[in-house]
């Protein structure tokens, strides 16, 4: 009896310790942090974006969010390019996004995002994660392609 007890409560340590380390691989896993920036952005649009952006990403948004602020740049883009771009952010909210491709590398991880919005526009986006001390970051984005 007493050799059962030990072997049931070894094996439920076993079990625990194999679920925490899965718990924390999944936490610092580039699939986890995509989700998790999707989240954010749904809930709080692009500002939900900045936490999730390594410093030179976020300098680089800060900088065309500016010049895209600027009314004589933003009437020059609209008069020059179809503007499906503004129009994705405007609602950044309502877009339902989903992982199209994956390639995982050690420390660098590129993600192709599906976006869709209700049956208007859709397209996809390459991003570029990095791992910063464990954590996944956007270092790069791409100009959306469109269908």
């Amino acid at each position: 009896m007493r050799k059962t007890r030990k072997w049931i409560i070894t094996l439920l340590v076993v079990l625990l310790c194999v679920a925490f380390f899965l718990t924390i691989k999944w936490f610092r896993s580039p699939e986890y942090a995509i989700a998790k920036i999707i989240a954010d952005v749904r809930s709080d649009g692009i500002d939900g974006l900045m936490p999730h952006l390594t410093e030179d990403a976020a300098h680089t948004v800060n900088s065309v969010k500016k010049l895209a602020e600027n009314p004589v740049v933003s009437g020059l883009t609209n008069l020059l390019v179809e503007d499906k771009a503004s129009f994705l952010k405007e609602n950044i909210e309502d877009i339902s996004w989903e992982v199209s491709d994956l390639l995982k590398g050690k420390n660098e991880t590129d993600i192709v995002l599906r976006f869709k919005y209700q049956d208007i526009i859709s397209g996809s986006i390459k991003i570029i994660l990095l791992d910063e001390d464990g954590e996944w970051k956007i270092d790069g984005i791409s100009f959306p392609s469109f269908d």
